[in-house]
């Protein structure tokens, strides 16, 4: 009993240690201690596995901006091309040497846009507007109407005819082709409006007078065309096929009166 108070209150009594009466149960708390180290091991490596198994927030942003490579399917959509709107802006896609000879006329002989913006250019463009050709058209019956001219009525009366057939065969032609303009600016430049109109115009006032009123109408139509091949607002086989569908409105207006 002695040498047990002893060691109780002298812990350094014991081999000389200053555990006292702990020193005996080391062994005891060694085995507790190594017994929870083992339980935290295993329950850090089970979370850590249940983690893995569940994607992340980022990973799953990272896998979604990650580009995909085109499938076959999506690779064969042919890419529009500005340059290429229609079938009359490839000719390879045209068959007949005449496609390929009005195509280098297009692209070679004439190119559009060669006085942009210039005097030549506004004036065409003004002579060959609507408003001018109708309204002229408009002034020329009125004029017949005050002299008492029924021929001069009549021409009138037949240009304006002319001109719903023109404008309507136009504007279809110009949906169906979707041509785009040498500017960029929309794509109804097959064929030219203007052109058509004004040789149309010229085509009446042809057959009905002749003479000078023939040569000044048909120098007023080719300077129509020209301002607009001029201006980048059309091809030359624009202006070229606008001026066939006004003369062949023209001729087929005036056989009507004959």
């Amino acid at each position: 009993m002695d040498q047990l108070s002893r060691a109780v209150h002298n812990p350094t009594w014991v081999g000389g240690s200053n555990r006292g009466i702990l020193h005996p149960m080391k062994p005891l708390v060694l085995a507790c201690a190594r017994v929870g180290l083992c339980v935290c091991c295993c329950l850090g490596t089970m979370k850590t596995a249940s983690a893995s198994e569940e994607p992340s927030a980022p990973e799953a942003v990272v896998v979604e901006a990650t580009p995909v490579a085109p499938t076959a399917s999506a690779a064969s959509v042919p890419v529009s091309d500005p340059e290429n709107t229609s079938v009359l802006r490839s000719p390879s896609s045209v068959s007949g040497v005449a496609a390929g000879f009005l195509s280098h006329l297009d692209h070679e002989t004439f190119k559009p846009g060669t006085w942009d913006n210039s005097f030549f250019e506004q004036a065409g463009r003004d002579l060959g507007s609507p408003m001018a050709l109708l309204g002229g058209t408009a002034i020329f019956a009125a004029q017949g109407l005050a002299s008492g001219d029924h021929e001069q009525v009549e021409t009138a009366g037949l240009m304006g005819l002319g001109f719903v057939g023109t404008s309507a065969t136009v504007q279809g032609l110009k949906s169906l082709t979707g041509r785009t303009r040498p500017d960029g600016s929309d794509d109804y430049s097959f064929p030219s409006g203007h052109t058509a109109n004004s040789f149309l115009a010229a085509a009446v006032l042809a057959k009905e007078y002749g003479g000078a009123t023939a040569i000044v109408s048909y120098g007023a139509a080719t300077f129509v065309g020209a301002s607009r091949i001029a201006g980048g607002r059309h091809h030359f086989t624009d202006v070229l096929a606008g001026a066939v569908i006004g003369q062949l409105f023209g001729l087929l207006v005036t056989s009507l009166d004959h």
